[in-house]
């Protein structure tokens, strides 16, 4: 029995002197490719021997960011503990919440933020909340939402709703809204979200949207409606959910003039068949 609990300490004793031994020994590779490589004990080497955990490449990118793209949780971890700066921008703006987000890498994301991620920080693309709505991460835009974005805000809530319903992301769509985003926003061509889902025929983007408000007379920068568009694609039962919740069909002769040949029979049909 003695002998038994002797050889389990002298074994925690050896791993112990081994992982000392591996922290203190002078790795074969730059911070930067410990980094890279996701290689732990060669971080902790160099945060142990004072190495620069903020420093940045010419582009501006930092041993955080470089962590995010690999998707090394132990790494950053010991770079956040170290003093890592998870605020820092790189010369196009990025952060490192707008790399984990982009990426979809939930867990990081979750991690940044309970460091002290800023997440209303936006680079030259897209905030944070737009990238998740865009690429349809569901997780990361309840997340976010709950760290403190602003949605009702033009610039990130307005423009994530947009995103969210071009890429067909129903459930994050129906998330943003509920957190206030506004149904009626608009982008650079003036389309709204109900436009967008219109054309493309998203019926149950449509149906949220109607249902939340979503003004189904509104006209982007050509004056066409959801209606017109719905038309124009052929969405035969988006057209028919449209009229049924208000649309005005009075702009019916006016865009049969403003179209092209192809669109116009299409159009000139498919209102006939619903009026």
């Amino acid at each position: 029995m003695k002998k038994t609990m002797l050889l389990k300490i002298f074994a925690v004793l050896a791993l112990a002197i081994l992982s000392f031994a591996a922290c203190n020994t002078n790795p074969n590779i730059s911070m930067i490719e410990a980094v890279k490589t996701g290689d732990e004990q060669a971080v902790k080497y160099y945060i142990k021997s004072g190495e620069d955990v903020n420093q940045k490449d010419e582009n501006g990118i930092t041993l955080l960011m470089l962590a995010t793209k690999q998707g090394s949780v132990p790494v950053i971890k010991n770079l956040i503990k170290a003093g890592a700066n998870v605020n820092a921008k790189d010369k196009q703006g990025h952060t490192a919440l707008t790399i984990a987000t982009y990426l979809g890498h939930t867990e990081i994301v979750d991690i940044l933020i309970k460091s002290g991620a800023d997440v209303k920080t936006n680079n030259i693309g897209n905030n944070a909340l737009e990238w998740a709505s865009q690429e349809g991460y569901t997780e990361i835009v309840d997340i976010l939402i709950k760290a403190g974005v602003d949605v009702k805000t033009n610039e990130v809530g307005n423009y994530a709703l947009i995103l969210a319903t071009s890429n067909g992301h129903t459930q994050i769509v129906d998330i943003l809204i509920k957190a206030g985003a506004n149904v009626n926003a608009k982008d650079d061509a003036g389309q709204t979200p109900l436009m967008l889902a219109s054309q493309i025929g998203l019926t149950q983007i449509v149906d949220i949207l109607i249902k939340a408000g979503a003004d189904v007379n509104a006209k982007d920068n050509a004056s066409f409606t959801a209606l017109i568009y719905a038309s124009i694609y052929n969405q035969t039962e988006i057209a028919n959910m449209l009229i049924n919740a208000g649309a005005d069909v009075k702009y019916k002769d006016e865009t049969l003039t403003r179209i092209n040949a192809k669109p116009n029979a299409n159009l000139e049909m498919l209102l006939d068949k619903i009026l």
